[in-house]
This record gives C-alpha cells, sequence and structure tokens, in this order.
C-alpha cells in the first residue's frame, strides 16, 4: 500500500472517502454483479463514510452514459471532487487483478494529487505480493480460488484461463500464475491472454502434447466483458472457441468475471472488523489493509467453509459447485444463489439469514 502524509495539512479535522477504481465495462448485467457488487459491499462494510466508483476508461464511461444516462467519473475528477467537498483523507481501492498499466496509471493519478489532501493510500492490486520475504503470496491464493470453479478432472481434459495480457513488464505474473496451478497440481490448466504472453497459439500445442479432447476456457479477469463474451467465447471465425473446435477440441465456456467472488465478501470484512488490533478508528485501518483484498476473502473462505458445510449446514456456491459435474448446471446453479444473496442484501442485518453470515 502507498501512503502519504501531508504534514502541512496535519491540522486539518479528519473527513474520510473510499475512492473505489476500475477499468469499468459496458457490459450492465456483468458490471453490477462484479464492480457494483464490489462496491456497495465496500461500502456497507464501511458505514460513515463516503464512497465514490470510478472508472478509467473515458471509452466505457461515454458508452455508458449515452447508453445508460449514468456518468461515472474518472479518478482524477472524483479526486477533485472530493477535494472540494472538503474531504481530507482518501483511501484509493484498485480493482485491478496485477500491476500493470491500469495500476502504474492509478499510482500516477495517487501521486498527482495526495499533496491535496492531509492523508491518501492507494491499496495493491488482487495478486500483487509473490511470497517473497514473508509477504503473502497472492497469486497462490488467487490460483487456488480460480480453481474452486474448475470443472471436475477428467481424462483428457484441461482448462484453459484467459488472462488481458500487457506491453507493460506484469505481463510475468503470468508465468507466476501458471507456476502456481502447477505448484498446486492443476497441470491441465493453462493462463494464456488476449493481448500479452502467453496467448492461444503457445498453449494449443501443449494441448495437443497431451492428447486433449475436452477443454473448458473461462476469463482470469475481473469482468466478463468484451474479451470474455467475443474474443473468448464468440462465435466468429476468429474467436478463441471457435478456434479451438476447428483444432478438434469440444469447448465448454465459463463466462463469469472474478469478481463473483463478492459472494463471501463478508468473510473477509469480517475477518477485518475482528482483528484485535483494529481497536483504532476504522478509516485508519484503510491505509493498512488493501481493500482490493476483500476479493480474497472468497480464497480464504473455500477451506473454511469445506468445514463449515459440515459442521454447520453453511451453504456456499463454490464449495456446492465442485460437486456438479455439468458447466451449464453449475452456471444455473449459481445465477440462483446470487439472486437470493442479492435479496439477502436488501434486508437489515438482523433480518439476513444465516446464508450469508460466515
Amino acid at each position: 500500500v502507498c501512503v502519504y502524509e501531508n504534514p502541512e495539512l496535519s491540522a486539518l479535522p479528519d473527513k474520510d472517502a473510499i475512492l473505489v477504481t476500475s477499468f469499468g465495462t459496458t457490459y450492465k448485467e456483468t458490471r453490477r454483479r462484479t464492480i457494483d457488487a464490489v462496491f456497495e459491499e465496500i461500502k456497507a462494510a464501511c458505514p460513515g463514510v463516503k464512497a465514490e466508483l470510478a472508472f478509467t476508461s473515458h471509452i466505457v464511461i461515454e458508452r455508458i452514459k449515452k447508453n445508460e444516462s449514468i456518468t461515472y467519473p474518472t479518478p482524477e475528477e472524483a479526486l477533485e471532487a472530493l477535494h472540494k467537498e472538503g474531504y481530507t483523507r482518501v483511501a484509493i481501492c484498485s480493482l485491478d487483478i496485477i500491476p500493470g498499466i491500469e495500476y502504474a496509471y492509478k499510482t500516477f493519478v495517487f501521486n498527482r494529487y495526495k499533496t491535496l489532501f492531509k492523508k491518501m493510500s492507494l491499496g495493491t492490486p488482487l495478486m500483487y505480493w509473490m511470497g517473497q520475504e514473508d509477504q503473502r503470496d497472492d497469486i497462490k491464493d488467487t490460483m487456488q480460488a480460480l480453481s474452486t470453479q474448475f470443472p471436475q478432472t477428467a481424462p483428457a481434459s484441461a482448462v484453459l484461463l484467459l488472462a488481458h495480457g500487457t506491453p507493460h513488464p506484469a505481463n510475468a505474473y503470468y508465468s507466476v500464475m501458471q507456476n502456481r496451478l502447477n505448484e498446486l497440481g492443476f497441470d491441465n490448466a493453462y493462463i494464456y491472454s488476449v493481448e500479452g504472453w502467453p496467448h492461444l497459439d503457445t498453449v494449443i500445442p501443449l494441448l495437443k502434447a497431451k492428447d486433449i479432447k475436452e477443454i473448458t476456457i473461462m476469463p482470469a479477469m475481473m469482468v466478463a466483458g468484451d474479451h470474455a463474451n467475443n474474443d473468448m467465447a464468440g462465435d466468429d471465425e476468429d474467436s478463441h472457441k471457435t478456434i479451438l473446435q476447428k483444432e478438434g477440441f469440444k469447448v465448454n465456456t465459463y463466462i463469469h468475471g472474478m469478481c463473483i467472488g463478492i459472494i463471501v465478501i463478508g468473510t473477509q470484512i469480517q475477518h477485518i472488523q475482528r482483528n484485535p488490533s483494529l481497536g483504532k478508528d476504522l478509516f485508519d485501518q484503510l491505509f493498512c489493509h488493501d481493500l482490493a483484498a476483500v476479493n480474497i476473502s472468497f480464497f480464504d473462505a473455500i477451506h473454511a467453509l469445506r468445514t463449515q458445510l459440515r459442521r454447520n449446514g453453511i451453504l456456499h456456491l463454490n464449495v456446492l459447485c465442485q460437486f456438479i459435474l455439468d458447466v451449464d448446471t453449475r452456471i444455473a446453479v449459481f445465477d440462483q444463489f446470487f439472486d437470493v444473496i442479492v435479496r439477502q442484501q436488501d434486508m437489515t442485518a438482523n433480518q439476513r439469514s444465516p446464508i450469508t453470515i460466515i
């Protein structure tokens, strides 16, 4: 986490705000289930703290404004507005997957605007630390979490995880992701990307060398937007699904973004709130705890929930789905489960059933 404290403004009273940043997506339903859902959970976890959502893609902002009459600010616009409204302490939460070009842009914004505020922080993306120097291993945790949505292992089958790709040196994270998949025993799971390396042509020879017959492709992206729906799973001649089918593979598609982990986002929030070191002002802790890591609640909860399922009968989709062999059935179950969660989010805390209290 980047933290800056401005000594010249130290006498100002504390007025706190959270700025959640994302590239954004024009896919309305995907946005509702991923970005918007994470944003709402962050607000619920920090009552009394102003929260704003900003998109970095100007194209996405303009298209949403034109088609939905909704205006999302850029991070710069949001920070300027917060400054004018008298907010003095701002925590920026990045929903990026890796520290690539998008995160470099947010770092630039942080450095440009930090002197306007008494205190500002910038959290890390979902995957940042690799277990070096006693740090946590974000990549291993993320790959473990993604594996819970893999179909049950079958002979001659494989899973392809579509990442975005970047010309930024952070493209090297994909090699580390592949390494962690292999360490976890998922030798037939492969990372590839739309705009970086490795790409589909890199992976196809590896699949053929193992005599793979059936493939499930899914996005390793925060949202299932244009790349997932069209580049990966579309019906055009140059889609990944079509290319793989022409190569002789049977192809299944799983079109859900990684932000779907919001289902158990409350687990990580409860972990933070129960931490005895957090007896101080909650906002101060936002500078010590990466808000983007609330997505890792999905990861940490998987293992605990296996025990809780047996002990308390608490339902959790991704545990349940490990016993569902058919991907389409799994998606249908997921949709039903998600609707239950959405309905319960509209209830008061006392009205909610144990299904969301994990």
